[in-house]
């Protein structure tokens, strides 16, 4: 072993696994080519998806020295420095224009992810996908993507530590299909919807057009896969905005703008809820291809 790539000699090389948040990460993660964790904190995605064999390389970033340097612990217990390339950077400037195929960026909020895409557009060029799993603000990123020229192809949810986290699978607006993941070369995309897939609500890779407002704020593949995680996402999200809207109105000097908002997405969490009531949906975590 080349000194300096992996484990010292007689130690136990690491085999990492993921928590369900970062297993959905991982899964839409475009295989055989090279991929960059933004922000990557420990590191444990990056030398996960090169020790799987799921991708050949991997770019593993982040803007602060001490998460960089329990990345780098991460990466040497593993034995893959010779696969994973430690940055210490700022956002995509981590990044040189088509140096990958994939860009994930997750655990973090969603208006500091917009932050990180917005502030160096030219290093998205060649990009295929972005994986994104933005803790907050997930509407807003939906949102940014389809203002920017990025086409929502997939949605998953995992439930974690007693929450849930959503992963948004976009590519480029030009891009041909419907993601699947573990596909592989012109695998990782369906085939192109037809005209009434495309324009239906919830259809991946149909118009933004076409989506209502409880597409924007639940997700269109997500009302579409349906299933029993995904009401629990609803209600959990419905008790949240009711208990935010309980507190707005009992102030002593109510936000009436904001009071609105939430009732009117109070309105749409309950009138989710009802149309779930009667649609039995896929098994849970089912995906569809």
């Amino acid at each position: 072993m080349t000194p300096g790539t992996g484990p010292a000699d007689g130690a136990r090389t690491l085999t990492v696994s993921l928590p369900p948040r970062l297993q959905a990460v991982a899964r839409w993660v475009l295989p055989g080519a090279p991929v960059a964790d933004i922000g990557t904190d420990h590191g444990r995605l990056p030398v996960y998806l090169v020790q799987q064999g799921q991708v050949p390389r991997a770019v593993a970033s982040d803007r602060l020295p001490g998460p960089l340097a329990a990345a780098r612990r991460t990466v040497a217990a593993a034995g893959v420095a010779d696969r994973v390339d430690l940055r210490l950077a700022d956002g995509l400037a981590a990044l040189q224009p088509g140096e990958v195929a994939t860009v994930v960026v997750a655990g973090m909020g969603g208006l500091l992810m917009l932050k990180i895409l917005a502030g160096r557009p030219e290093a998205l060029r060649g990009v295929r996908r972005l994986v994104l799993q933005p803790n907050t603000d997930v509407e807003e990123v939906r949102r940014w993507l389809h203002a920017h020229g990025w086409r929502l192809v997939a949605e998953e949810l995992a439930e974690d530590g007693g929450r849930f986290y959503v992963v948004l699978v976009a590519e480029p607006a030009g891009a041909p299909g419907q993601a699947r993941p573990g596909a592989t070369g012109p695998e990782a995309s369906g085939p192109e919807p037809s005209d009434s897939e495309a324009s239906g609500p919830g259809a991946a890779g149909g118009t933004a057009e076409a989506f209502t407002e409880a597409d924007w704020v639940l997700g269109p593949c997500l009302r579409r896969q349906g299933g029993p995680l995904f009401r629990r996402y609803v209600e959990r999200e419905r008790d949240r905005v009711r208990r935010a809207l309980a507190g707005v109105r009992q102030a002593r000097r109510p936000d009436a703008e904001l009071e609105a908002a939430l009732a009117r997405r109070l309105q749409i969490l309950e009138a989710e809820l009802a149309r779930l009531a009667g649609e039995p949906g896929p098994e849970e975590g089912e995906q569809e291809p």
